[in-house]
């Protein structure tokens, strides 16, 4: 397992909002993480990410307990997240945004950097190199000039999740990465998401209210309700639970 949760719960004063939450991660895995709003996926994320502490549990990443790590230190180890806000230097090009992703691999001092001298210099070709490069990977290299702000909402979710690549993780979390999406861009994306994983070998973790996207990306889905586990197991599997069902629909009574 690449990443495990074991028994992981996080109160918020009287609010328990993750309760004794299990899950574990192949690595490869595409796991979809679901839930009706206020379930919880957004404060689990959180905990994996380093956000939050968890108020009790452990959280183990590629066997090392996270616990007490901050999220640069967990980005380190290979955990990186997206946002389901899109998070962007706005001002900037879209080939500087991917380019500061690197940051956790520059290894030129601060002299250097200061002084401009040829390793730096060296270095910083590399890394725009590197940055052209994910950007024709996620669909978007011919835009590597352009503003930030200026990209459609499509555009800025494949340079966010550029970004996050650059950092060169072993574990990828995606917030809600097809949300405010067409059909046709939602399917653009899906099929990305499932190349990362297929050709850089990555693992991946979503939260997505988009059931269709979810559903054809995950080989498992964890769902969760009121902050615990209700339901884990194949796509087919899970559709078909009844208390999954009722979480999302309700009861008569309801």
């Amino acid at each position: 397992m690449i990443l495990e949760a074991k028994s992981i719960s996080k109160n918020f004063g009287g609010l328990q909002a993750i309760s004794k939450v299990d899950f574990a991660v192949e690595e490869g895995e595409i796991r979809g993480l679901i839930g009706p709003n206020g379930a919880g996926k957004t404060t689990f994320f959180n905990l994996v990410s380093g956000y939050h502490k968890p108020s009790s549990g452990d959280i183990i990443l590629a066997g090392e307990n996270i616990n007490k790590l901050k999220p640069n230190q967990i980005a380190k180890l290979g955990l990186v997240r997206t946002f389901q806000e899109t998070t962007l230097f706005h001002e900037m090009t879209v080939q500087e945004n991917v380019s500061l992703g690197f940051h956790l691999q520059i290894k030129s001092t601060i002299l250097s950097t200061l002084l401009h001298t040829s390793s730096y210099l060296r270095e910083q070709e590399k890394i725009s190199e590197k940055a052209t490069d994910l950007l024709e990977f996620m669909g978007i290299g011919d835009l590597k000039d352009e503003v930030a702000k200026n990209l459609p909402h499509g555009h800025q979710r494949a340079l966010a999740i550029a970004i996050g690549l650059a950092a060169k993780p072993k574990v990828l979390l995606l917030d809600e990465p097809v949300t405010g999406m067409n059909p046709k861009e939602t399917a653009v994306m899906v099929e990305r998401i499932r190349k990362i994983r297929d050709e850089m070998g990555m693992t991946i973790i979503l939260v997505e209210h988009d059931m269709k996207a979810v559903i054809g990306l995950s080989d498992r889905l964890t769902v969760l309700n009121y902050g615990k586990k209700i339901a884990e197991g194949s796509p087919q599997e899970v559709i078909e639970n009844k208390e999954v069902i009722t979480a999302y629909l309700g009861t008569e009574e309801d």
